[in-house]
């Protein structure tokens, strides 16, 4: 998978590692409060991934994606029941944070997810909310 914007994807690990790899949760806000203290573009590239994440209709668009199959923007209109600008609009603030990658066959755009630590992020909140 393509990294489109590595400082956010660097973040995006970093965040994933410190989140679910460590059971001390003192010594991770601990670390990752220091690591963003120093750099506060790390900071900024952690709230962007956050509120693009935090948005219902670009989960549902990542969730699509993540099935592992390219889509159209009509396509993925059509299947959420949203406006095709709407999504056009959802896509390119995914693929300015790197999440999604276009593709062109032809005359159709195909898009595709493009980061695992998207699919990884999510599939962890998923299993934190449902109790697993």
């Amino acid at each position: 998978m393509k990294n489109h914007c590595p400082k956010a994807s660097l973040i995006c690990n970093r965040t994933f590692q410190y989140l679910f790899k460590y059971d001390n949760v003192d010594w991770i806000m601990a670390t990752l409060s220091s690591q963003l203290r120093k750099d506060s573009n790390d900071l900024e590239a952690l709230v962007r991934t956050f509120k693009a994440l935090s948005d219902q209709s670009r989960l549902r668009i990542i969730a699509i994606l993540a099935e592992d199959k390219k889509r159209n923007v009509s396509e993925i209109a059509s299947e959420l029941g949203m406006s095709i600008s709407s999504v056009s609009h959802h896509l390119s603030i995914l693929g300015n944070l790197g999440f999604v990658g276009k593709r062109r066959n032809g005359k159709q755009v195909y898009h595709t997810l493009d980061d695992q630590c998207v699919r990884d992020i999510l599939k962890r909140a998923i299993e934190h909310v449902s109790g697993n």
